[in-house]
């Protein structure tokens, strides 16, 4: 197996004020907008002060000086942010030649700068409602915000933190050195009365996810590509099998309905006495429809649910260059301390091999809600090409979660649309596909490579299914 390490970054920082600002970064990620900010190469020290802000906006004990205690929260962080602007200021390529796209980069930091701000004011102005109806309106702000400040962050980035290979047999394939938002509008088909060939579609809304470089370069630089070709234009999602190995009895309360209810209860009693840390995404877990989904177990012990597949077409996505499927070696993503990631490549692994990662924690864990990840046969972990997941709601519990970490490469975030998400089938289709401007910015194509030393590196085996 190989690895990307992190760069050392050479800026000098107050040490003290960096410890105090990491801190607040350093426990489980559980959302998509912390592991967004948390996977960033940065040692801005206004930059982690104003994410410690951020975290510490909600308060995780509910009190009658609450709101005041948000109040001043909210004005603190906008002083902070109105005094050391100035400090914030994006990187400057000095080799990139392209005068015009260094301006316009700076222009959209300015405008995200902004953006952040305004919602920093719109949190101050919904502290000041009665309780807890204020904090409901203060969750998507929080959220809004940090999904912005992770945009500001990427401009803050100098250089792509790892090393990604430019002369392995995986030299040839587009990596993502930044990020890319990515839009599918989703269709449901259906077939006209008077003509059952006649293929008609009504429009069910758009999802948009984050490809993320600094998650798996070359994962999400796949997915980007095959988005920008309209590859999965069209494609229908493929709803496949998954066993399951037979839950806990910890586990198994969880996912029955009775267990889900009474926890749904415990959860209730939680949040009344002030627990907040206990997040509503946890009770939805509870009240989910898992138990519902799940079919019984077989004579193995095993339990299946349903996993909807998007992306799937025969073999995958056939390689221009060399008129064979694209194969996409397993990328994971470790930390072993909370500023210092390490990216596993396990390219050089047999196909036969075992896709877990033995003693290893990855950093992104599945009990993320709107992870996205690469799909890969199953006793293949290097051979996925186009198709992709996010493990549904019903089937984010402990034992599902810990039998998939580290064999499936995230690479991406549901930002919206994660509702739509949670009701696919096999009647869904993806009707369009966009990618944004930036995005496309940050796809690399390597075009050192032979046409030869593509052809030899290509692998030949034959995709299966995910079950």
């Amino acid at each position: 197996a190989g690895a990307f390490t992190r760069k050392k970054v050479k800026e000098k920082i107050n040490p003290s004020t960096a410890e105090t600002a990491m801190s607040s970064i350093t426990s489980k990620v559980l959302t998509v907008e912390d592991s967004l900010i948390q996977l960033l190469p940065i040692r801005n020290t206004v930059f982690q002060n104003l994410i410690s802000m951020i975290n510490d906006i909600i308060p995780s004990v509910i009190k009658e000086d609450s709101s005041e205690s948000v109040s001043k929260k909210c004005q603190a962080a906008l002083q902070y942010l109105d005094n050391y602007r100035g400090k914030l200021e994006p990187t400057f390529d000095l080799d990139d030649e392209n005068t015009m796209l260094q301006i316009m980069r700076n222009e959209r930091f300015e405008q995200l700068l902004e953006e952040f701000r305004k919602n920093l004011e719109a949190m101050l102005h919904y502290s000041g409602g009665d309780g807890m109806k204020s904090f409901h309106g203060l969750y998507p702000l929080v959220k809004s915000s940090k999904i912005t400040l992770s945009e500001l962050g990427e401009g803050l980035v100098k250089d792509f933190p790892y090393q990604v290979p430019t002369k392995t047999k995986y030299a040839a394939l587009p990596r993502l050195l930044g990020r890319a938002r990515v839009t599918f509008s989703l269709a449901r088909r259906t077939s006209s009365s008077s003509n059952s060939f006649l293929k008609t579609t009504v429009p069910l809304g758009n999802v948009t996810i984050i490809a993320d470089g600094f998650a798996a370069p070359l994962t999400a630089g796949n997915f980007v590509d095959l988005s920008i070709r309209n590859f999965y234009t069209g494609l229908p999602v493929r709803n496949i099998n998954k066993l399951w190995k037979k839950s806990s009895q910890e586990d198994q309360a969880y996912t029955s309905l009775a267990g889900k209810l009474e926890n749904a209860v415990v959860k209730l009693e939680s949040a009344a006495v002030g627990k907040l840390e206990e997040t509503a995404q946890d009770l939805a877990v509870q009240l989910g429809v898992g138990g519902a989904k799940d079919k019984e177990a077989n004579e193995s012990g095993s339990v299946s649910s349903v996993i909807p597949i998007l992306g799937s077409f025969l073999d995958g996505f056939i390689d221009p260059l060399t008129g064979k499927p694209r194969r996409i070696p397993l990328e994971i993503v470790l930390a072993d301390q909370p500023s210092n990631f390490h990216y596993i490549l396990k390219g050089d692994s047999t196909n036969n091999g075992d896709c877990v990662q033995k003693h290893v924690r990855p950093f992104l864990t599945f009990d993320i809600p709107g992870l996205v990840a690469m799909n890969h046969p199953e006793r293949n972990c290097n051979g996925g090409s186009s198709e992709f997941f996010s493990l549904p709601l019903h089937d984010i519990v402990a034992d599902r979660v810990e039998e998939i970490n580290g064999q499936y490469a995230p690479f991406g975030y549901i930002i919206e649309g994660w509702d739509l998400m949670q009701n696919l089938d096999s009647s869904v289709e993806i009707e369009s596909t966009f990618v944004d401007d930036w995005g496309r910015q940050n796809l690399v194509k390597i075009k050192q490579s032979s046409f030869s030393d593509v052809m030899n590196s290509t692998s030949t085996e034959d995709s299966e299914a995910w079950v």
